[in-house]
């Protein structure tokens, strides 16, 4: 009869069991498999911080004061994230793995420093500071009061938990950034492919390979939250349903024809209309933050934006022109005062390729032998990122996926070398920006472009015309066992290697950013008595200053001379400083302040000044009558700059002859200097060598 289903004879139909499902003792088993090589990795890792002397560094920052057991810790965790990532049938193990990741890696400075790390992170304090005390936001300080929005949500989180400085975040920060980025980065993954593996591995490698340390208190960190946020939300929730794609402009459409775009394999989730809306305008809040509070971030993400939007992959096709006006807006009558004093700085470097790669590149190819081994393994790191990006971007082009959008988004921030050198920082910034897709394309690299090896054989509809050959079991050999044991195995060897890479790359720079608490009490002393209006003059500005007080006082640098078109002298740079230190009218006498992490840069980076440039002048500095130290630890010396006798009477410096004057007694040189408990009274003091 025509139409009738013919059943297949009971004894030859095939067998249809169901899947059996493991008891619940072996599922509770398995979960504490899971949940060793964590435990083990803790373990380690804790046990290898204790009496890590982070003082003892050497130039290759870090890893030159960590155990071996540190290694171990990380290579564990490793393995334990691989075991449970080959399987991929839980989230939740390999999500432990992650968190676990995020807080050894980037928590070890944090533990070991017993505070902020690096410079910026207390000029950052000193603005937030300044927006609290005074409550007003003043654009002709510097550039950061353009753009205050980061710090303004910095005052406000002070004033609501009562500290008494954000430095109280500092050191944390890195860890509680690299825990914001993950929900997004999950997002923006899941939205790119269905394979867990994929989406759990793209998180993976991107924590791994994130050394270029832009993740601290700082606008850059959380503009870069705000990226992925965005990001994540349009490619989620405002895709257009179907596999077809309708770009709305001409060169969208062109771009897609030539470079046959078409809709990732992922469904975007069903949203109703004022669902749409309310992303739109989250998206919207979320840029204006961005704006508000950082140079660059508002241009990357308007770059990506608008190729969402021009490959019709975004269903809020005026976004790009909202964001663009925003960003106008802002620049014309917000950050004006700062554009009106550097417009032409900043015009001249648009498009300049050679500044651009000198700035980036070429300067910063220096500095010493272990440092150099540092800069290495941090090229080595990238190159690896991008070839494994490389390779696994052919394996999934090959095998057809849909993956142009994310190529194009890992590609787009390179057109932002040639707009400005952003003070040599910019090639940094591109890699972080790329990093996401560059590590969703690096993981490809170890996973089937296709479907599994091993598939079912087709079952033939039993009924006329069967043969006995679909009747007759079938022998094949398939390896796809093996595929399925070493592409784990060599995703977990690469893993390892390049997690060593970042500890390496990242952490290279610690004894330069580690400030002992000698320079640290140091700077509390200065602030105790330097009066506001003083002017404060250093080496080189690399120590943790500018955290009080910071429109208050007047800053000075013989690095920002050396810049003149005649540098100075060691001994003309000492008289300019000792005639800007000079007390006038309305401004206080100034101070030099001498600190270890100054010496420590010209050891290590080299560059102007040199180390025999500032040998020379503290040699002069402490031969000289017109500074009296006032302050000296092992670290740290403080200078106060004396009233020039010349203009006075001798009678009356004999009858008023300064308390922190210069004297000789046999043959050694003793000065006065503030003690630390009392910084306003004098002691008796030899100053001791510095280190």
């Amino acid at each position: 009869m025509d139409g009738a289903v013919v059943a297949a004879p009971t004894a030859v139909r095939p067998a249809q069991r169901p899947a059996e499902r493991p008891s619940h003792h072996l599922r509770a088993l398995q979960a504490v498999g899971m949940l060793v090589a964590p435990a083990v990795a803790v373990v380690l890792w804790a046990s290898s911080l204790r009496g890590v002397a982070i003082g003892a560094m050497n130039d290759f920052g870090l890893v030159s004061v960590l155990s071996a057991r540190a290694g171990v810790a990380f290579a564990v965790l490793t393995a334990g994230f691989v075991l449970c990532w080959r399987f991929a049938d839980r989230s939740w193990p390999l999500a432990l793995h992650v968190l676990l990741l995020i807080v050894m890696l980037y928590g070890m400075p944090a533990i070991l420093a017993h505070g902020p790390i690096g410079p910026i992170v207390f000029r950052h304090a000193g603005i937030t500071e300044s927006l609290t005390r005074t409550g007003i936001v003043n654009t002709k300080v510097d550039a950061y009061f353009s753009w205050p929005g980061f710090f303004m949500g910095l005052a406000t989180l002070v004033k609501l938990s009562g500290v008494q400085s954000v430095l109280s975040y500092g050191a944390w920060a890195s860890v509680a950034f690299n825990l914001l980025y993950l929900p997004p980065l999950l997002m923006l993954a899941r939205a790119l492919t269905r394979d867990r593996r994929l989406v759990w591995g793209t998180i993976w490698v991107f924590y791994i390979t994130n050394w270029i340390n832009q993740d601290y208190l700082s606008p850059q960190a959380f503009g870069y939250l705000l990226y992925l946020t965005i990001l994540a939300m349009l490619l989620t929730y405002l895709r257009p349903r179907g596999a077809a794609v309708e770009p709305p402009w001409r060169i969208g459409r062109w771009i897609s024809v030539k470079l046959k775009v078409c809709a990732p394999d992922v469904p975007p989730p069903l949203t109703s209309g004022r669902t749409a809306q309310a992303v739109v305008a989250l998206v919207v809040v979320l840029y204006a933050a961005a704006v508000t509070s950082h140079q660059l971030t508002p241009f990357a993400i308007l770059l990506s934006v608008t190729a969402i939007v021009a490959l019709g992959h975004c269903t809020a096709r005026g976004l790009p022109l909202l964001m663009a006006l925003m960003v106008v807006v802002w620049v014309i009558f917000v950050a004006q005062g700062y554009l009106s004093g550097h417009i032409s700085q900043l015009l001249g470097s648009a498009g300049d390729i050679s500044k651009a790669t000198s700035a980036n590149v070429t300067n910063r190819i220096s500095g010493s032998l272990d440092h150099l081994v540092v800069v290495k393994a941090r090229l080595a790191l990238s190159g690896a990122v991008w070839l494994l990006a490389l390779l696994g971007g052919i394996r999934r082009f090959r095998a057809g996926r849909p993956d142009h959008l994310a190529a194009i988004l890992g590609i787009l921030p390179v057109f932002l070398f040639a707009t400005d050198p952003y003070g040599g920082e910019m090639l940094m910034r591109i890699y972080f920006f790329m990093l996401p897709f560059g590590a969703f394309f690096a993981t490809a690299a170890f996973l089937p472009g296709t479907a599994a090896d091993t598939r079912a054989r087709p079952v033939h509809p039993l009924g006329a015309g069967a043969t006995s050959d679909y009747l007759a079991p079938q022998r094949t050999i398939s390896f796809g066992w093996l595929h399925a044991c070493i592409a784990p195995m060599a995703f977990g060897v690469v893993a390892a290697v390049l997690l060593g890479a970042c500890t390496v790359a990242r952490f290279g720079n610690e004894r330069l950013d580690y400030f002992p608490p000698d320079e640290l009490t140091a700077m509390r002393v200065l602030y105790n008595v330097a009066a506001p209006g003083s002017t404060l003059a250093v080496e080189r500005p690399y120590l943790p200053w500018k955290y009080r007080e910071y429109e208050q006082h007047k800053y000075l640098s013989i690095v920002n001379m050396l810049g003149q078109r005649h540098p100075p002298s060691p001994a003309q740079a000492l008289r300019e400083f000792a005639l800007d230190l000079q007390a006038s009218p309305g401004h206080p006498a100034g101070y030099i302040v001498l600190t270890r992490s100054q010496q420590v840069y010209a050891e290590m980076l080299g560059g102007a000044p040199t180390l025999s440039y500032l040998n020379e002048f503290e040699r002069l500095l402490r031969r000289s009558h017109q500074f009296a130290l006032i302050y000296s630890s092992r670290d740290a010396q403080i200078y106060l700059c004396l009233p020039e006798l010349s203009n006075v009477h001798p009678t009356f410096v004999a009858r008023n002859r300064h308390p922190l004057d210069v004297r000789h007694r046999r043959g050694h040189r003793h000065r006065r200097r503030f003690s630390v408990e009392n910084p306003l009274r004098p002691v008796v003091h030899t100053r001791q060598p510095r280190s």
